[in-house]
């Protein structure tokens, strides 16, 4: 029988927080091998949560990549590994190491748990695992797994395109660098210069930057694709597994679908004189299969082929291939 203190907190304390945060049905990866251990876990979670089972240790990560859980609950001893050197592995992958891990320990055994926390576990169960207790302890963690998550979109927001900011651009190109290199993939990245010529500043304004955002989001469509305010009236476009001649292709295509976004806006509380006009620039740089250069260097030389389109006398969309 749930105690009374343990009743209130759970309605009062983390289901209220972690509601406000998480989908309808979390996922949940299930890592055990004891038949009893695992209906138990599904009779207390598999109501409000969607429950996916794994029995061995090598079955983890794969599942972990495939069904992008919300949570993984993982015993700390299984027949093939050790759950602490799983979840050491889950934490130290920058695929995985966003996911929490409720380590499923031998009791009140203190060094597993002191090894499991060690080893990049949120939580510690002891097993027999207590129902409501389990269901307690991972509405904690959704909680604070959906508020972390939250705080780092609205830190990698700007809020005047409505994109990603400089911050969640520099964290993407070093994810997607990472996964060309890992699988040798090209990697394309494009930057735009949206440089007006009938206003006094020659940048444009917060109406125009949203346009620029909503075209570019209506252009690139695949979910890897990121779009970015660079600040100053530059965007940047990474473009995961795009080829050098669809980058190309693709930036003369942007420049040309901008050309049509611009609309009046408000200058000083007053309507615009006249219909403002945009001097699109692009620079191009990718990254082949066997390119050897950094990603320092493939944005050296995005930066570089946009500085060569601005210049009135080129051509207004320059590429290049890390070498």
């Amino acid at each position: 029988m749930m105690s009374p203190n343990l009743a209130s907190y759970s309605v009062a304390g983390s289901d209220a927080v972690a509601m406000l945060y998480r989908p309808t049905h979390p996922r949940l990866l299930l890592v055990h091998d004891e038949v009893a251990a695992i209906q138990s876990l599904y009779h207390a979670l598999g109501h409000d949560h969607q429950l996916f089972m794994a029995s061995a240790g090598e079955q983890v990560l794969p599942m972990c990549l495939q069904h992008t859980p919300d949570l993984v609950l993982l015993k700390v001893a299984l027949p093939d590994d050790s759950g602490i050197d799983i979840c050491r592995q889950l934490s130290t992958d920058e695929r995985t190491a966003h996911i929490p891990v409720v380590l499923l320990t031998d009791g009140e055994d203190v060094l597993q748990q002191v090894s499991g926390i060690q080893a990049g576990a949120a939580e510690c169960l002891a097993q027999p695992v207590n129902p409501v207790l389990a269901k307690l302890r991972v509405s904690v963690q959704l909680a604070l797994h959906y508020q972390a998550r939250l705080l780092n979109e609205q830190l990698e927001h700007d809020a005047v395109s409505g994109v990603g900011n400089r911050k969640r651009f520099d964290r993407q190109l070093a994810t997607e660098w990472r996964r060309a290199v890992r699988n040798g993939e090209p990697l394309t990245l494009l930057l735009l210069d949206i440089g007006y010529t009938r206003t006094p500043s020659g940048q444009p304004g917060d109406a125009q930057l949203r346009q620029v955002a909503d075209s570019l989001s209506g252009r690139l469509q695949r979910p890897a694709d990121t779009i970015s305010h660079w600040g100053q009236g530059r965007f940047a476009c990474i473009l995961p597994n795009t080829p050098w001649v669809h980058g190309m292709a693709l930036g003369h295509e942007l420049r040309a679908s901008l050309g049509q976004v611009w609309q009046l806006v408000a200058v000083a509380g007053e309507p615009s004189a006249g219909q403002e006009e945009a001097d699109i620039r692009v620079g191009v740089a990718v990254r082949t299969g066997d390119s050897l250069g950094s990603m320092a260097g493939l944005l050296a030389l995005a930066e570089s082929r946009l500085a060569d389109a601005c210049q009135p006398t080129r051509e207004p969309v320059q590429g290049v291939v890390l070498p």
